[in-house]
């Protein structure tokens, strides 16, 4: 009697746990989409080094564009720290 009400118990807690994770699989999507279609934000499709999976990054344009002029100031910098050959 035991075992079962065990088992019982321990289908019952990952039968919650699988629905759980639909909901906000759901609840995400639903986010994502809503973002995608607000013409405010800039959603693009990354791959993350040494990754096989593709995560979708969505930002404000504000954001994207502080973000961009970051990376390019960052490469500026390098530019003028680095030679040939590897000495300074």
């Amino acid at each position: 009697m035991k075992k079962i009400s065990l088992l019982l118990f321990g289908l019952t807690f990952i039968i919650s746990g699988c629905s759980n994770t639909v909901d906000r699989k759901t609840k995400m999507n639903n986010q994502l989409a809503a973002v995608e279609n607000n013409d405010n934000y800039i959603c693009k499709t990354v791959k993350k080094t040494g990754s096989n999976f593709n995560t979708r990054r969505c930002m404000t344009k504000e954001a994207y564009k502080r973000s961009k002029e970051a990376a390019q100031e960052a490469l500026i910098r390098l530019g003028r720290t680095y030679t040939e050959g590897g000495t300074n």
